[in-house]
């Protein structure tokens, strides 16, 4: 009986797959690099200054308006617009010129310092301080509204 099939020793591997046994194979696991925290440090440093530009900004404003609007006017739950002078309107407008471009300042840059800690975060560049600024950036602004009123009452 013959065989149809051929002899070991006549076999030859398939000449594409010839240099594939000799390379290893890759590696599942990605090698972890140290990412830089710079950007993470940037966006926690921009939102921290931004919070503080604003508490000085609305401390600044609030003590403006309570130059023109008396504390007890504010007490008593109304305002009577009929009775501010025009002067009143121009010294209001005069005195917080400074803490209102002080609040646009503060805003875009706590808008920049908040989108640059949240790349930082999700690009894991500074994964710590990015939380740290998104979580100043969100509560920080309240904060400064509430002890910036306090301070100028």
């Amino acid at each position: 009986m013959t065989s149809s099939y051929p002899a070991a020793s006549g076999y030859q591997p398939n000449p594409a797959y010839a240099g594939m046994a000799a390379t290893p194979y890759p590696s599942s696991a990605p090698i972890a690099t140290k990412q830089s925290p710079v950007l993470g440090i940037v966006g926690l440093a921009l939102v921290v200054v931004a919070t503080l530009i604003c508490l000085f900004s609305v401390r600044g404003l609030l003590t403006a308006y309570l130059q023109v609007f008396p504390l007890e006017s504010l007490e008593a739950g109304s305002i009577d617009f009929s009775q501010i002078s025009d002067s009143q309107v121009n010294e209001l407008m005069a005195v917080s010129g400074g803490p209102m471009g002080g609040l646009v300042l503060a805003s875009l840059m706590g808008l920049a310092g908040l989108i640059v800690s949240i790349v930082a975060t999700v690009k894991k560049k500074g994964f710590p301080f990015g939380i740290a600024g998104i979580v100043v950036g969100i509560v920080g602004p309240v904060i400064a509204y509430v002890i910036g009123a306090a301070i100028a009452m």
